[in-house]
């Protein structure tokens, strides 16, 4: 998982200070293309290490919903669901990463869905970088769909997402990849439309 492509983005909280602290950050990075590294970081300002970037896997960052288990046609889609922005905002104190994760999206009706609730289920996976995956949790996040309308969007706000930098690594070298925890079906649905667009 690790090793697979991603997108990075920026979501808000229910506040939204940390969020556009963290969309700025994004914008910047997407914009100059720079990074930030520890050598970068003038040893006498008061500035904290950068936190962890956060990016979607793109294998995973939609879910898709069917009626019936063995047809993947359009006319039997109960519901898509999309993660458009995620973000993740933290405070480092040694070797210690303590922060909160937002993941921002919608989920829209198909032919075949009902309006009402519906439940999504979330991983955010902390990797080294083209490396290994350290940590993986899994969230859900609760999405009402009013009646008469075909579409809503969620915000899932991660309080206490905190880990350990190893011996011999810096913030950066880590990064947070989020994504729709999908059955083996789910993931190669994913992928044939990846492959077809």
């Amino acid at each position: 998982m690790a090793a697979g492509t991603y997108e990075r983005g920026g979501v808000g909280d229910t506040g939204k200070r940390w969020f556009l602290r963290a969309a700025a950050c994004s914008a910047a990075l997407a914009v100059s293309g720079c990074s930030t590294s520890f050598s970068d970081i003038d040893i006498f300002s008061s500035e904290p290490p950068p936190c962890p970037s956060a990016g979607t896997l793109v294998d995973a960052a939609t879910i898709t919903e069917f009626a019936k288990a063995r047809s993947t046609a359009d006319s039997n889609i109960r519901y898509r669901a999309e993660i458009t922005r995620s973000a993740y905002d933290c405070s480092v104190s040694g070797n210690s990463v303590t922060g909160t994760v937002g993941i921002v999206g919608e989920v829209s009706l198909g032919r075949r869905g009902r309006a009402g609730d519906i439940t999504l289920p979330l991983f955010i996976a902390v990797t080294i970088r083209d490396a290994e995956v350290v940590t993986k949790r899994f969230e859900v996040v609760d999405v009402t769909i009013p009646r008469g309308q075909k579409r809503a969007s969620f915000e899932k706000i991660i309080p206490n997402f905190d880990f350990d930098i190893r011996s011999g690594r810096k913030t950066v070298d880590y990064e947070l990849l989020i994504g729709f925890n999908l059955s083996p079906e789910q993931v190669a649905y994913n992928r044939d439309q990846l492959d077809g667009s």
